[in-house]
């Protein structure tokens, strides 16, 4: 079976969600409203992304299509895929009500609503990184081009480029952690082991850790640079205005003089 999370923005709007399927609310926001989508069992996370099981593309387009007007910040989609097979695999199992194996591209055996929560929960996650680390890099291009154009052209005085992509940065990385809860475990990973090694084995498998790292450090990168070069933009500025206040001076003694 398919399992494909979709992610298409920041996070829905929470009113319209509920005018769009009434009776359906967001208990918490690491909860996921539940849904079957013409046969399809559908999660769909707060922080703007939805997981099909047994997805099949022309359904999933026309529900995504539905979702598209009521989420904030839209942007991609961006896409995670994984199979679930429920025969038995290869290696050391997780024991939870039934033996569940995980591999590089699939997980294997039988999953209960819980397990099905989790790979639902680290299949969104990473698809909404995948949104975060597309973000960062253009941030990135961002600051190299502005500081090309510093190179070509000193005397730069306007802070407005330096300032947004300060504040998209900072933007950035609370989403990781307030939005993605990136670094939480889901209640069940806190109360048996079983589910806890099936949440830390799929995030392995989609390298969240590391991923969010790479992330973290190029958004530090990025507030760094951007505050290197706020610093130079206004001693630029501090140098220009000596050097008025200078032939201000200058001027006066000359028509004195005269």
């Amino acid at each position: 079976m398919r399992v494909v999370a979709v992610c298409l923005g920041k996070e829905f709007d929470v009113r319209a969600f509920e005018g769009l399927f009434p009776g359906k609310v967001f208990a918490r926001w690491e909860e996921p409203v539940v849904l079957d989508v013409h046969g399809m069992e559908t999660y769909v996370f707060a922080f703007g992304t939805v997981v099909f099981f047994g997805y099949k593309e022309d359904v999933a387009s026309s529900f995504l299509e539905r979702l598209k007007g009521i989420v904030e910040e839209p942007a991609g989609p961006f896409y995670e895929e994984y199979e679930w097979r429920e025969g038995e695999g290869k290696g050391r199992a997780i024991q939870l009500e039934h033996p569940v194996w995980i591999t590089d591209n699939a997980v294997f055996g039988r999953l209960g609503a819980t397990g099905k929560k989790i790979l639902a929960y680290v299949l969104a996650q990473s698809a909404s990184l995948r949104r975060m680390e597309a973000l960062t890099d253009e941030l990135l291009e961002r600051m190299e081009s502005l500081l090309d154009h510093m190179l070509s052209s000193p005397f730069i005085l306007s802070l407005k480029g330096v300032r947004r992509s300060l504040i998209e940065a900072l933007k950035i990385r609370g989403s990781l952690l307030n939005d993605l809860l990136i670094l939480e475990k889901p209640a069940p990973a806190w109360e048996e082991e079983g589910y806890e090694r099936l949440f830390e084995r799929l995030r392995y498998v989609f390298e969240i850790g590391e991923r969010y790292s790479v992330v973290s450090k190029k958004l530090s990168s990025v507030v760094e640079t951007a505050q290197m070069v706020s610093q130079l933009i206004n001693d630029g500025r501090f140098l220009i205005l000596e050097v008025l206040i200078v032939l201000f001076f200058l001027l006066e003694i000359v028509l004195n003089l005269l």
